[in-house]
Formats: structure tokens, sequence, C-alpha cells
């Protein structure tokens, strides 16, 4: 029976997962998930990011719950904790998964006109434009040429 399935990602939320901020740089991963075991029922998981620079080296973190239940008692619960070895009081937020869910756009395939007509307007530009232009020689589009007439072959004799 699996409980709850890890986050694939320390931002990959969902309804039971509580966000706590600020964590000092000093205080550790196995400390923060004692305290919070000890203190809090239905504790499932818990994500930490890397320290922010811009927060003064301070850590965000993620706490997965079983069920709503657990997930409000620990609502109210956290503020109350203390860290022994720093002094330090957790604070928790709701944690807000995306409720509009952007569908990633994908190009539709193109049809073979598109392709053959850009292959041509490439040959067109390295053969008219940028060769000529920048004084170079046009051998790109003579092997393509080549290359075009030797796929156009008849292999049978």
């Amino acid at each position: 029976m699996v409980l709850h399935k890890g986050p694939l990602f320390a931002f990959d939320t969902d309804t039971l997962t509580l966000y706590l901020k600020y964590i000092p740089v000093n205080i550790k991963r196995q400390e923060l998930m004692d305290v919070i075991k000890n203190n809090v029922e239905g504790f499932v998981h818990l994500s930490m990011s890397e320290p922010m620079r811009n927060h003064s080296f301070s850590r965000l973190a993620w706490v997965t719950f079983n069920n709503e239940h657990d997930y409000e008692q620990a609502l109210e619960k956290i503020p109350s904790i203390t860290l022994p070895s720093d002094e330090f009081t957790l604070s928790a937020a709701k944690s807000h998964p995306n409720k509009k869910k952007i569908p990633v756009r994908i190009t539709p395939p193109l049809p073979d006109s598109c392709i053959e007509h850009d292959y041509e307007t490439c040959k067109h530009l390295i053969s008219e434009v940028f060769d000529p232009e920048k004084k170079i020689e046009t051998f790109i589009v003579k092997a393509l040429e080549e290359i075009e007439f030797q796929v156009g072959e008849d292999p049978s004799p």
C-alpha cells in the first residue's frame, strides 16, 4: 500500500504539503525531520531546498502529510514548535499547487510541402544572399545538389 507518491521535485507540492519558510542553514535536515515527527502526527516526507544566497542562505522546506486532518493539525502546531539547537521557531504556510495547469505547447507536425519550401529558402539564402555578401565560395549548395542528385537516382541499371 502506497500512502503517498513522493514529490518529483522539491517544489512539486500537493494539497497535503506544508511550506516552511526561511530555515537557517545550520539546522540539519535530520534534526528538522525528527522535531516534526515527534511533534506532529501523519508525517510522510520532508524536502528541503539548497541554501538561498538572496535570503541570507536560509532554506525552504516542504512537509507532506498522510491526510487532511494531520495536515490541518500540523498547520496549527508547527508555529509553536521551537528547534532546541537554534531557538528557532518554525513558520508554516499552505502550499498552493498551480490550480490552473497550462498545457505544454507542442508544435504540430509540418506538412512535407513546408519542409520542402524551407529547404529551398535556405538554399537560396546561402547561395544568393549570405555567401556573396561575405564573399564565400558557395560549395554548400553544390554539395547539397549532388546529394539530391544521388538520392534521386534510380539504383537499378
